[in-house]
């Protein structure tokens, strides 16, 4: 996550954000699209704790904010009885991705569109709850998709944000190949418009925009997390990782730190016990507009 982690399902962004997934080619987008796949099935558990907490309920009309491959999309979608959902995305590949993800299942309460958060094709208080996970991050303009997001939903409608903050991932024993690269890139990042200690930020985001009820919360997440008692480990969890590819791209000193970081990593594995984890955080929010008011 951050510049490590790159980006889950969420690649949405802007023209100046600093993820732009249909810029890669060939096997690394293949690969890419693997990542993120996998990325989403490991954290699902995590995730559907998330939205009940967070106040979704099967009868919801729902919006997958940077919805990626879709596997959360769908996800959502299985949870929902009379509700339904639309997963929005402004990579027509990632749309592509979604929509081959769910042909087989023949879901008919879920919908995929391209689109940007700054100007959804979806009609004013249609929505009764937003989610948005590892997009913000990238947004250079976070508070022009608040906006659209205020818009869409319901007076009494629910958001809900997840994502990263960098100074929330650490190593133990330490990799400083990782510092040095993770410092390199954070500047890559803020100079694309992201900014990689979103994190912290969202629920002043939030109470600018005119959300009440705001809640943050952080989950952390570590080499020895896992579904059922059953430790993810230290491999897994490094799978996790982009290692920065959605900022290598054109970029040769980069592409190098984050291999070098990524090998000094894999050394870990050969220790009887090393440690990784990170934050996810969590921003809820009521919508208490009216729109025309």
């Amino acid at each position: 996550m951050g510049v490590l982690f790159s980006s889950g399902d969420t690649k949405m962004t802007q023209t100046k954000g600093s993820y732009q997934f249909d810029r890669f080619q060939g096997d690394i987008q293949t690969q890419e699209l693997q990542r993120l796949d996998y990325q989403s099935q490991i954290l699902q558990g995590l995730e559907q704790k998330i939205w009940r907490e967070a106040g979704l309920t099967p009868t919801m009309r729902v919006l997958d904010l940077g919805c990626g491959t879709g596997i959360i999309s769908q996800a959502i979608a299985q949870s929902l009885t009379t509700g339904s959902i639309v997963g929005v995305d402004r990579s027509p590949t990632m749309v592509r991705a979604a929509q081959n993800h769910t042909r087989e299942q023949k879901m008919t309460n879920l919908t995929f569109q391209v689109g940007s958060s700054e100007k959804l094709d979806l009609p004013s208080s249609s929505c009764d709850f937003v989610y948005a996970r590892l997009l913000f991050q990238h947004l250079s303009e976070p508070q022009a998709t608040l906006r659209e997001i205020q818009r869409v939903l319901k007076p009494g409608g629910i958001i809900c944000i997840v994502d990263v903050d960098n100074d929330w991932t650490m190593f133990h024993p330490p990799v400083p190949s990782i510092n040095t690269f993770q410092q390199y890139i954070t500047q890559i990042q803020q100079q694309q418009g992201g900014d990689p200690q979103v994190g912290r930020k969202l629920g002043g985001y939030l109470t600018t925009a005119g959300f009440a009820q705001i809640r943050t919360s952080i989950e952390i997440i570590t080499s020895d997390y896992g579904q059922e008692g059953k430790g993810m480990g230290l491999r897994a969890f490094l799978d996790l990782f982009s290692f920065g590819a959605a900022f290598e791209h054109g970029n040769s000193d980069a592409f190098t730190l984050g291999m070098q970081a990524k090998a000094d990593a894999s050394k870990l594995l050969e220790l009887p016990y090393a440690w990784a984890g990170f934050g996810l955080f969590i921003v809820k929010g009521v919508n208490l507009a009216v729109v025309g008011i």
